[in-house]
């Protein structure tokens, strides 16, 4: 297109979904945060389609389609779109998309006494042992860095329970904060870590930018 030979290949977000790629996007914000466990790249493009006013049955980015995103080159977000909000003209479609990593799985999934641990309960294992048999059974890659290794003597599973809100509990106790990456792994870190996340730097791989800068916590006095 036009639009891609004036630009150079690392100014240029792409998004690939059932083998297309997607690279006209006039805005893209992605937002990955420290502590949390899902990743989410928001992106608005014009869609060009041929379909007829009315008829969105060709429209190729769709509610639970996988995707990747590539912000310069390089993978910053393997998941699943979830969001789609559109708008139609004559000739064109405009469209914007979002797009969580496949670590949402651990919100959506529950645990189940059945198939977590051995008969509901974890004796005597660490926290990268539970987290793993946990993130598995949600289809979900979990590492962790616990530099304690310290085993839990007794974890028992209520069912019904958010995964990951299962988990937090036992990562707070060995100090550890959870980060995805690029991949859709979900990481267990102690503060102060270095993640595996994409890393954006002015003058490399982003030519502008905003910021927010927040703290949550703050009390007066």
């Amino acid at each position: 297109s036009e639009w891609l030979s004036m630009a150079q290949i690392d100014e240029v977000a792409t998004v690939i979904v059932d083998g297309y790629n997607y690279t006209l996007w006039t805005e893209i914000e992605v937002e990955r945060i420290f502590g949390q466990v899902i990743s989410t790249p928001t992106l608005t493009t014009a869609e060009l389609s041929s379909v007829t006013p009315g008829d969105f049955s060709t429209i190729r980015l769709m509610i639970g389609q996988k995707g990747t995103v590539l912000l310069a080159g390089q993978l910053v977000l393997t998941g699943v779109i979830d969001v789609r909000q559109g708008a139609y003209e004559a000739s064109q479609h405009a469209i914007k998309i979002r797009i969580g990593s496949n670590t949402q799985s651990l919100i959506a999934s529950t645990t189940d006494p059945k198939i977590d641990g051995t008969g509901g309960q974890y004796l005597n294992q660490t926290f990268s042992q539970i987290a793993e048999n946990i993130g598995n059974n949600a289809g979900v890659t979990i590492k962790t860095e616990d530099t304690s290794n310290i085993p839990f003597s007794r974890v028992s599973i209520r069912g019904g329970e958010k995964r990951i809100d299962f988990l937090w509990p036992l990562a707070g106790q060995r100090n550890l904060h959870s980060v995805d990456n690029a991949l859709g792994t979900l990481t267990f870190l102690q503060a102060g870590k270095s993640s595996s996340g994409l890393s954006l730097v002015e003058g490399q791989n982003i030519l502008a930018a905003r910021f927010t800068m927040r703290d949550d916590s703050l009390v007066g006095t």
